[in-house]
């Protein structure tokens, strides 16, 4: 029996990785480095201790992680406040679904804490939240299924119990190997073979979620 639904924030609840991998590209191009796409694609899903590590791996100690990150929060956030927080198709439709259904929402993302808070706030969806697991509160990173093991625990369900939602592989990838459903809904990337073959199943966007969960 379904008792719990857990989402990603970034691309799958809010319609931000776009804009994120945009800054980035942007403010790498700034500070004289280029961005290929497939290399910022592997953290999708990922917490920034793994992306500073890996653009230390690759850039070099000498690349500017942690100001080019501050940059580009500022960059997105100049865009949140000047037009509001996008949120993706069915978003509120699947919120207002759960909400009905008595089903818990949880979300697990690998975003820092201050982070989320201040994009739930600004998008006024804080309170259909049960609980909440940030990337800064956990010591394993997606694909690690410790962010969402810990919300199953924090909502009081088991694993069984709860379908996450994602759009990276690596959060499916987690989740899989929790051994909790996972539905999988594109973003910047299709589905690739090992989601294909990880996924409960894969949606075109968040209103099909409403069918499948009222179908199976």
């Amino acid at each position: 029996m379904l008792k719990a639904v857990i989402f990603d924030m970034d691309g799958l609840l809010i319609d931000s990785e776009a804009m994120t991998f945009k800054g980035y590209k942007k403010l790498c191009s700034d500070h004289s480095y280029n961005l290929e796409d497939e290399f910022y694609f592997q953290f999708l899903g990922t917490n920034i201790d793994y992306m500073r590590d890996g653009f230390h791996a690759n850039y070099g100690q000498n690349f500017p992680f942690d100001q080019i990150l501050e940059e580009v929060h500022s960059y997105i956030e100049e865009i949140f406040q000047n037009e509001g927080v996008p949120l993706k198709a069915g978003a509120m439709n699947l919120l207002n679904f759960l909400k009905e259904k008595s089903i818990k929402i949880g979300l697990a993302t690998s975003s820092a804490r201050h982070r989320v808070d201040k994009i739930l706030t600004k998008a006024e969806i804080t309170s259909y939240f049960d609980t909440s697991v940030c990337g800064d509160e956990i010591t394993h990173s997606k694909p690690n299924p410790e962010i969402f093991l810990t919300a199953c625990q924090k909502l009081g369900v088991k694993p069984e119990e709860a379908i996450v939602l994602e759009d990276s592989e690596n959060g499916i990838i987690g989740a899989s190997d929790g051994k909790i459903q996972c539905i999988h809904v594109p973003d910047l990337k299709d589905s690739s073979d090992i989601i294909k073959k990880r996924a409960t199943y894969i949606a075109k966007d968040l209103n099909e979620v409403i069918h499948y969960i009222k179908t199976h």
